[in-house]
């Protein structure tokens, strides 16, 4: 039998076949990778879309919690809402949504302050896992940690909030308010480092309204033999400290 001939339209035709087999082969796992690739960075990147989503609205009323302006109840319910959905996603969100549940407006001391100050401590304790160099959320922590009854819980927080942040002029105030609160609760050391801030409180070079709203604190808080204790040490500040403090006697 006379066998066919072969054209060279055979000859287009089966070269074509047989040369697309092996890029099908090279193409298939390359879009399987793109895919792969892309699936992997809309994970990564879909939550912190999501976190700064829910976050950002928030940032004014944070902000003006952390600056000490009022903030109302409306307003902060409403960031703590949105928080407490950035958190899933955002480790930032944690200490945010901290800062708004301590500006609750639970009556203080009440068992509604309480479960806030818990949630609060919580999220701040998970935050702190990965960033535990921030001194201001641990002294948020120990803030969290007083207003929830748990005074000893406080003192290790407030200490590593004066470790990470010991030159700190703008928390002057709020260690020497807070440190007489907690003085019972410190050891030695922690003792030591807030008869060093009452110390620098009176130092000339700083801005002489911190010493004077240092004394009106410890007047406030009817702390004048502990603040005097506490000065004990340095004769300068000490003076200082009793001109001030009958001056505004």
């Amino acid at each position: 039998m006379e066998m066919p001939a072969i054209t060279m339209a055979d000859i287009r035709t089966t070269t074509a076949t047989i040369s697309l087999e092996p890029i099908r082969l090279r193409v298939a796992p390359l879009i399987a990778l793109n895919l792969t690739l892309a699936l992997a960075m809309l994970a990564v990147g879909f939550p912190a879309i999501v976190s700064n989503a829910l976050r950002l609205p928030s940032e004014v009323v944070i902000r003006a919690i952390r600056d000490g302006q009022p903030v109302s109840k409306a307003d902060d319910d409403e960031a703590v809402d949105r928080l407490e959905s950035a958190a899933a996603f955002s480790n930032a969100a944690r200490a945010d949504l901290a800062i708004a549940l301590l500006a609750g407006k639970a009556p203080p001391s009440s068992a509604a302050d309480r479960v806030l100050a818990d949630h609060a401590a919580r999220q701040l304790s998970r935050y702190l896992d990965a960033a535990p160099d921030d001194a201001f959320a641990w002294a948020n922590l120990a803030q969290a940690e007083m207003r929830r009854g748990t005074a000893g819980a406080a003192a290790l927080p407030f200490k590593m909030s004066i470790e990470f942040s010991p030159q700190s002029e703008a928390s002057i105030l709020w260690r020497c308010d807070f440190g007489i609160d907690i003085y019972a609760a410190l050891d030695d050391e922690g003792k030591a480092l807030v008869a060093k801030e009452f110390q620098t409180a009176m130092d000339p070079s700083l801005d002489s309204s911190i010493s004077e709203q240092v004394v009106q604190i410890v007047q406030r808080k009817n702390a004048i033999t502990l603040a005097r204790a506490l000065l004990a040490n340095n004769a300068d500040a000490s003076r200082k400290f009793e001109s001030l403090l009958a001056a505004k006697r």
